[in-house]
């Protein structure tokens, strides 16, 4: 058995979200706001607030993944 591996991802935008729905529980998932876009995110994902554009970067649980998908569109 492959034990499991517990992915964050930052940006929740088209590919973020449907990223996270197929991950399922354990993901992390970091929004400038911490917000799922839809309601509540789905049960398991973790959010998390992160503004890129901070001068310094609070990651709290994406520190404890295994793995870091980064899906952020370019620009401002």
């Amino acid at each position: 058995m492959i034990a499991p591996v517990k992915v964050g991802l930052v940006g929740g935008g088209f590919l973020g979200m449907a990223l996270a729905r197929a991950l399922g529980p354990g993901t992390v998932v970091a929004t400038r706001s911490g917000q799922w876009r839809e309601d509540e995110p789905p049960r398991g994902i973790q959010m998390h607030a992160l503004d890129l554009t901070e001068p310094t970067l609070e990651l709290g649980p994406l520190l404890d993944c295994d793995a870091l998908h980064i899906a952020v569109a370019p620009g401002s």
